[in-house]
Parts: structure tokens; sequence; C-alpha cells
């Protein structure tokens, strides 16, 4: 009978069974503990080829089946499982909701912080899964950068606080608590101070600025034994956070004392070669991003072969892939995964997971983050009994998404395609109606909906408190009010196809770009609006592309989601339809908006830049054949503002 490894002995201490099991794996089987994969691609491939130390977005039965396949390789080292359970257990259907983490930050309440963490840790443990990418430590002073909802907000002292609570919370009474989580400071760092608040490009920190704003709350929570850190995806002076390892191993690793693990964001290591072009090929990103000081590669699976190689050709030592190994076996003994995988347990979660005392504490934070920031004139508490209408406005009234927040089902972020279940779900207009009572009218006005559009209209002039600034009238009579995001408007477009349109002050102008985007809810027959996700283009900063991409239109009353098959129009068709113009006959065309070589887009306006070339100032002027939205933009700026 041979004897029972070292490793396996759950009595020993935690650097002898890491040493043991190192000197028993192979060089493929410690690169590929380096290794986070995407559990949802061919995890019964993926794991018995490279041998991952890591999955991510998969849960319940999901989570087991890839926990079991990595149990039965040679060494049976468990997977360590992490999802993006950002404010909640968001991508587990009827688990509890808590407000972003902007609104959490508005309670002011560190208490309250410690038990969302907590709530989302017990019902994320029944699952099957370890670890949440959570908090986010950026600071938010840049209301162009797209993720200041992610942020606690722009106080640096605040910031600490507020994650600290939150990481206690996740991680409970230690790494051996069952009913606990690790915890993740992202993104490591600065992330958010991108110039002209593009996101992912370049950083531009000086190391007082970083030390003074952006670095004090990692700071305490590496101190405080947060167990993991993500590198952010920009560049600071050039180098991105990735392949940083003054960021990554002198600062954080041996500066602050983190004995923890390090991981990359999503596909950084590719995104380091083919869009920021820092390195030459994936293998150069690959070795750089292992130096640095990164231990875990997330969903960059060509970084398994990229190091192999530069062992093979001495670019990287064994020394280094060792270091980064022995931090995921330790937390892996540390949280005692090899006695116990902490498989999911589906009974158990029915009583826990969006339980009435949780959704108590969800509602809870809810009215504490609410912010009241003018009270004019008294116009707070409304008197119910002398409010006889009531106009309810805008996309999001009634859409369960936007009540949800990023980072849940349905979300373009979301494991899988399901929603969280509607009747869990109280939209303002369910609540306005459910508090109006019965003598009250609640007007829903759709956009789109000229009819409503005009009662509107007919209302305001009676309305018992002032609608004005919610809505504006075009020369031609029709109604501008603010789109899905904040600040922004739908422009209608009058008989001459250009824009007419009294502008109030405090609300953005779209570039053409955007402004497509918009107008093809007045296409005749075309659905009621766009997708708020309008596809590819908000998220990705794509330009007009070829006449074989497609804009989604859902059909009129359908709910506004990206996830259901819609009728679709190429953007030359869309162009044609709204402007009269045949794009495919103009004598030049669009082209991709240029890219710098950090990867961030220059610029949103349509010019002749050549992709991989700089932009140029000179060529950001209106193609021939398409209408030119600045002039009339301007114009109606400037006849709105002589009014005020």
């Amino acid at each position: 009978m041979s004897e029972t490894p070292a490793f396996r002995n759950p009595d020993l201490p935690v650097e002898t069974r890491v040493n043991d099991l190192l000197s028993r794996m192979t060089i493929e089987e410690r690169v590929g503990q380096m290794l986070q994969l995407d559990g949802r691609v061919e995890p019964e491939k993926t794991i018995p080829a490279m041998q991952p130390g890591s999955m991510l977005q998969v849960l319940d039965e999901d989570a087991e089946k890839v926990q079991r396949i990595a149990l039965a390789n040679r060494m049976g080292v468990p997977l360590l499982l992490g999802i993006d359970a950002i404010h909640g257990h968001s991508f587990k259907q009827g688990a509890t909701i808590f407000p972003t983490q902007i609104g959490l930050a508005c309670m002011w309440n560190t208490a309250l912080l410690r038990e969302v963490g907590g709530i989302t840790a017990l019902e994320m443990s029944f699952t099957g899964v370890h670890w949440t990418f959570s908090p986010v430590l950026c600071i938010a002073r840049d209301a162009r950068w797209g993720r200041v909802g992610e942020t606690f907000g722009e106080d640096p002292y605040l910031i600490g606080e507020f994650a600290s609570a939150l990481i206690n919370g996740y991680q409970g009474a230690g790494l051996s608590d069952r009913r606990a989580v690790l915890a993740c400071a992202k993104h490591f760092a600065g992330y958010s101070e991108t110039q002209g608040g593009l996101d992912s490009s370049e950083a531009d920190l000086s190391i007082r600025n970083l030390r003074a704003f952006f670095l004090p709350g990692f700071e305490k929570v590496a101190r405080e034994g947060c167990a993991t850190f993500m590198a952010g995806y920009q560049a600071i002076e050039g180098m991105p956070c990735s392949a940083n390892s003054w960021l990554l191993t002198d600062l954080l690793k041996k500066e602050w004392g983190f004995e923890g693990v390090v991981v990359t964001d999503w596909d950084n290591v590719r995104r380091m070669h083919a869009e920021q072009h820092v390195f030459a090929n994936i293998a150069e990103s690959s070795i750089a991003a292992a130096k640095a000081g990164n231990d875990l590669i997330m969903a960059t699976p060509a970084f398994y072969d990229g190091v192999l190689d530069g062992l093979k050709s001495g670019r990287v030592t064994s020394d280094t892939v060792d270091q980064a190994c022995r931090r995921i076996l330790r937390l892996k003994f540390a949280m005692g995964l090899f006695e116990d995988p902490r498989l999911p347990d589906p009974a158990g979660g029915r009583a826990v997971i969006g339980c009435a005392q949780h959704r108590d504490t969800a509602l809870q934070t809810a009215r504490e983050s609410i912010v009241l920031l003018k009270n004019a004139n008294n116009l707070l508490p409304l008197d119910r009994k002398s409010i006889k209408r009531i106009a309810v406005i805008g996309p999001n009234a009634d859409d369960p998404l936007a009540q949800l927040g990023d980072w849940t089902l349905g979300t373009g972020q979301a494991v899988g395609h399901k929603q969280m279940p509607r009747d869990l779900t109280i939209t303002v207009l369910d609540g306005i109606r459910a508090i109006a009572g019965k003598d009250t009218e609640v007007l829903r006005i759709e956009r789109g909906d000229k009819a409503g559009m005009q009662r509107l209209i007919e209302y305001i002039s009676r309305c018992p408190f002032s609608l004005g600034r919610m809505v504006a009238l075009t020369e031609d009579g029709k109604i501008l009010y603010r789109a899905s995001h904040a600040n922004c408007l739908p422009f209608p477009i009058s008989g001459d196809k250009t824009l007419m349109a009294g502008i109030p002050r405090n609300f953005e102008v779209f570039e053409p770009l955007d402004f497509l985007a918009e107008v093809v809810q007045h296409i005749p027959n075309k659905g009621d609006h766009l997708t708020n996700y309008c596809g590819w283009y908000s998220n990705k900063k794509r330009g007009m592309r070829k006449d074989k991409e497609t804009v989604v239109v859902p059909g009129p009353g359908e709910p506004d989601t990206a996830f259901r098959k819609k009728s679709r129009m190429t953007w030359a068709a869309l162009i044609k339809a709204v402007f009269e113009v045949d794009p495919l006959k103009c004598p030049k065309r669009c082209t991709e908006p240029s890219r710098s070589v950090r990867g961030g887009y220059e610029d949103r306006w349509l010019h002749r830049g050549k992709r991989g070339d700089r932009a140029d100032p000179s060529a950001l002027q209106p193609l021939e054949g398409y209408p030119s939205a600045r002039p009339a933009c301007r114009e109606a700026t400037a006849r709105t503002r002589s009014l005020h």
C-alpha cells in the first residue's frame, strides 16, 4: 500500500504541503496553475489539456462539472472558481441584488456594507463559487469615464473605508470559513484616470499622484488581508499595469507585504500585444506578464504556450513560475479546498438565496442610498391628494434591467442569457402606480408614442409642478427628453433632414455615430427605439462599419434588451432611410475610428483615418454625402440659451 502524499495530509503546515505538491508537479502542470480560463468554453477539453488553476463565470451544476473534471487530473488539484458578484450574487437567478457601489457609498454606513458583503458571500457559497471580483477601489474624478457607477466615489479615504468594510463582509471569519468568499481589490491602479475618460487606454499619472490619491485605499486593504488583487487594463507612462513589475511586485508584494494572489483583468495579456501594441507577439506579452508579478492570467489561454516557449528559450525562469504557483496553491490549502472543494448545495441554497431577511437588508440599503440634492421651494414631499396626474417619462421608467443595474443577469456582462424573475423587481412605474391611488392618473410616455407625447404637451400647461426641465420641444413640435443614459437626448429629424432642436442647457449633443444610433426610432415600422446595448457600438467603441454589420431594432412593444432576436438593418440602410443618402454610392466611405498604439480610440467623429494611425485633426471632417450634425446643434444651442 502506497504512502499518502504529504500534500494530502491536512494536519501538516500549509508550506510543507505546498512544497511537497510543487516537487511532484511537472512544469506544464505548474504553468497550468497560472491559468484562469472561461469555464463556459469547452471545459471538458481545456481542463485535461492545460490543467488550469482557476476558472470563472460558472456556478451551480456548471461549477460542479468543471470541479469534478479538475479533480480527476493526475494531481487532483481543485479549481479556484470566481465570478462577478459585484453588488450581490447578481448572476444567480433569484439572488439578492443590492445597489451598485456608488449607491452603497451614499449610505455612509460601513456596518451595513459589511452585512452586504456577508450576504453576498453566503448566497455565493451555495453555488460552488469561491471568489468575487469585487470591490472596485477606483477613484471617480472624470464623469466621462463609463464605469463611475461601479466606484465608491472620489474621496480616497472614504474609498478605503468602504472597501475595507465590504471586504470584511466577503471574507468573513477567514480563508477557512466555508460560507465566506475571497474578495478582490481592483483595478490596480489608476484605472479610472485615463485620458479623456477613454476606458482601458492611457493614464497620465505621476508616482506622487498615485501615492497621494490612487494607492492609499489599496494599501489599506492589502495590509488588512484582502486575499486577491486585480491589475488594471490601462497603461501608466506607456506601460500596461499587467506588465508593471514596480506596481505588482516592488510596491504591492514587497513594500506592502501582500501575500495573496494577483490576477489580470479579462484577457489583459492578449490585449497588451494585440491592442496596446506594447509587445511584438503573445509569447512576449505572456513572458512580461509572468515576470511582472501576475499569479493568475484571466481568459488568455495562449499564455500557456507563450510561457512554455519562454521557459525553453530561457526568457523566463522556472523560479518565476514557481513563485506564482506557490501563491495559488497556498491559497487553496488555506481554504481547505483539497479536503472540501465546496461543491454546490442547491438544496441548502433554496432556503437562503434571496430569502426574506436578505431582501429586507437590500431594501434598507436602497433607502439609505437615496440622495436628495435639492428640495427647491419645499416641493417634496408631494401631496398625493392634490395630484391628479403623474407623467412617467423615459425608457428606464419600466425597465427591470435598468432597476437592477450593471453586472446582473440580462446585461452584456452576464453569465448566460437568463433574466432575473420579473416579479422580484419593482420598477419606477410599478412603484408610482402602487402608491398613486385610484384617483390619480399615471401617464406612461413611451418613446415614439406620438399620441402620448401630445397628451403630455397638453398636460404640461396645467401640471401642478413644472416639467419644463424634463422635456423640450423642437421647432416642428416634436418632443425631446432624456435618453437611457443621463444627459443625452434623442434628436428627431425635421423635414429638411437637418437637426432642428431646442436643446436645454446641461444636455449633451450627440456626435454623429451616437446620433444615428438614436434616430432609428423615427424610421417608420421599425419599432419604438434602439436597444440600450446598441449591440457592439456603445461598449466596443466601433464606428460605422461595413454594410454587413447590423443594428438591432426591437419591434413595437418589445422589451429593451439585446438578447432576443430582432429585425435587423445595416448601417448603410439606416443612413439611407433617415437621410435619403446611399452611403454605398458616396465617393468616400467611412472607416473605423483610428486607434492609438495604446489601444484607446482617439475620437468618435467620422473621419478618413486608417486603422493604426494617430488621429489626424485635419481628417476630422464629415465625409462627403453625410450630413453634418454640428452646425445645426450649435444653432439650436445658441437659440435655446438666448431664451434662458
